[in-house]
């Protein structure tokens, strides 16, 4: 009996293709912060405080572009995802077409504006290669968004995982060369991207030729039109999320002392390791989830359903229990027992709590994206996330000491969101 059923898992594609694609992510997730340990401590002996610093303080700026193309990235993928499975080839082609020349021609135009800007008032020649990273990733977005809705988002991350090995490699020779640091910085944040777009339109290029066929005739603008009404909503979701995710250390530092802050950012970067991978674990299925319910395969649904709880039950377990028994264990490996400073219990628990509600904010938005119900989490989850936000920050600029009150009302606010999201699965579920 187990031998049949595990058959039947290996002829499933759709899980199959999920399953290589987490596991390409974690790898490529690992090389990342692998070679960022070593790399931050070289670069900032190279560069120095002022130009590292300027350099941290620009790449935060590279976090904005999911944002940037306003939602057509997720309208593509969720697009293209239901005209593969109708088979409908030709107007997948024009999605992509259309889509990838619109974003290339905004990259091309905030290129131009920002070079113009930065010559004019004589910026630093890191200034160029931050802009011109961000305008690259503008554009491989969308090879990134066609390879998700073909499922094989593995693809893409080996890609990344090879050009990371790379610029690590050429790190080491730019310095030894000493090389000018905005080259280095383009090293490091861009050759990614270049590799996407050499590498990820060749790859089409000869697995899905067909995308490449009579391409000045394959211009339609009015899928554009139905790319962005979903697009649009995909990038309220968006934001609803990076508010609930980016704002507890802002509101921290204006309103804890020094001790909280370095505690909560410990406890944060070790959260954030199980958090990263249930989203890698979830976020594969959302190309494979909108095709199989455009095909109305609610067997195919059902089964991945109660795999994905199954998933969250024990990921929910494990993790919760393991912060909670061996938080100072990892600390002391990790950064020596002198580290430690401080230890505040509440904002522990509202942590531990918040690392939980990830996980199955990961879990229903992966459903909810594949449903293609962008909205509820565009409108209700963006006003719940705006509401907390303005909540913590009046409390933090008049109290400017209860940090505590400050991250529960976002872990609340968080809570409320899941509540709701939980509602909407449980209605399209049935």
């Amino acid at each position: 009996m187990k031998i049949k059923s595990y058959l039947r898992i290996t002829k499933d594609k759709r899980l199959i293709r999920a399953a290589s694609t987490s596991i390409m992510n974690i790898l490529c997730q690992f090389t990342v912060i692998a070679t960022g340990l070593v790399s931050i401590p070289l670069i900032l002996d190279y560069a120095g405080k002022e130009d590292f610093a300027l350099w941290i303080v620009l790449t935060t700026a590279l976090g904005f572009i999911s944002f940037s193309d306003f939602g057509i990235g997720i309208g593509v993928q969720d697009r293209v995802s239901k005209l593969l499975a109708i088979d409908d080839k030709e107007t997948v082609k024009k999605v992509f077409i259309t889509s990838f020349f619109l974003l290339s021609m905004v990259a091309i135009f905030i290129s131009l504006i920002a070079s113009y800007f930065f010559y004019k008032y004589d910026y630093k020649s890191i200034y160029y290669s931050v802009t011109f990273i961000f305008t690259l990733g503008i554009c491989s977005g969308i090879i990134v968004r066609i390879f998700s809705a073909l499922q094989q988002g593995f693809i893409v991350a080996f890609i990344q995982l090879i050009a990371r090995l790379i610029s690590f490699g050429l790190l080491f020779l730019c310095v030894e060369y000493k090389v000018n640091f905005s080259i280095i910085v383009f090293l490091v944040g861009g050759l990614s991207y270049v590799f996407l777009l050499i590498f990820g339109l060749l790859y089409l290029f000869y697995s899905e030729s067909y995308l490449f066929k009579e391409l000045l005739k394959s211009y339609d603008f009015s899928e554009i039109t139905k790319v962005f009404r979903v697009g649009i909503m995909g990038f309220g979701a968006g934001i609803s999320i990076y508010l609930v995710n980016s704002t507890i250390p802002y509101l921290l530092s204006i309103s804890a002392y020094t001790d909280i802050i370095i505690f909560f950012s410990i406890l944060y970067k070790i959260i954030s390791f199980p958090i990263m991978l249930i989203t890698f674990m979830f976020l594969p299925l959302w190309p494979a989830i909108t095709e199989a319910y455009s095909k109305k395969d609610n067997i195919w649904l059902s089964k991945t359903v109660k795999k994905m709880k199954l998933i969250l039950t024990y990921s929910i377990i494990l993790f919760s229990l393991a912060i909670f028994y061996f938080y100072e264990n990892i600390v002391v490996f990790w950064l020596g027992r002198k580290n430690i400073i401080i230890f505040d219990a509440p904002l522990f628990y509202m942590m531990i709590i918040f690392m939980l509600l990830s996980f199955w904010n990961s879990y229903l938005t992966t459903l909810l994206n594949g449903f293609s119900e962008y909205k509820s989490q565009a409108t209700f989850c963006l006003i719940i996330s705006l509401v907390s936000f303005i909540l913590a920050i009046g409390v933090a600029l008049l109290t400017k000491s209860n940090y505590q009150l400050i991250v529960g009302i976002i872990v609340f606010g968080y809570f409320i969101r899941c509540l709701y999201l939980n509602m909407k699965v449980r209605g399209i579920l049935g």
